[in-house]
């Protein structure tokens, strides 16, 4: 799964010729990262500390826009807004996935909709998948901080 948001959001920073600027420290991105893929993990057993990690996404990344190219015209927003809607649509998605007997989770009956909490947990892997991408693709930050 991983490998697969990576992989288009790699594919998507270069199609739209993507960059990321003002960027904190890279460093503090792969905390947080580091961060949220433990709390995956550890949420079943230790304190979720979901609402932190929420809110340090805001604090790390409020500044920074995603500048991004359609053709010949150039636009941008701030990268948490692009992290929530493509959180929104990845969870459209999983609901169209439902609905259509696709894809549904466990406990989950055929006409029941995704979790709202899902859309948080993707919102979280994005930023996993986007450290992950930045290890490869650093020519998308246009800060110093590298």
């Amino acid at each position: 799964m991983y490998a697969a948001v990576g992989s288009i959001m790699t594919r998507a920073i270069r199609v739209f010729d993507m960059s990321f600027s003002p960027f904190p420290h890279v460093a503090w991105l792969y905390v947080l990262g580091l961060l949220i893929y433990l709390n995956f993990f550890t949420h079943h057993f230790m304190p979720d500390i979901r609402l932190a990690l929420f809110a340090a996404t805001i604090v790390l990344f409020a500044k920074t826009r995603v500048q991004f190219r359609i053709e010949t015209r150039w636009f941008w927003m701030p990268l948490p807004l692009a992290a929530l809607l493509s959180s929104f649509f990845l969870w459209v998605a999983e609901n169209i996935g439902t609905l259509t007997r696709t894809w549904h989770y466990s406990n989950q009956t055929d006409w029941d909709l995704v979790s709202l909490s899902k859309m948080g947990s993707w919102y979280l892997l994005l930023y996993i998948s986007f450290a992950s991408v930045l290890l490869v693709n650093r020519d998308a930050i246009t800060d110093k901080n590298r």
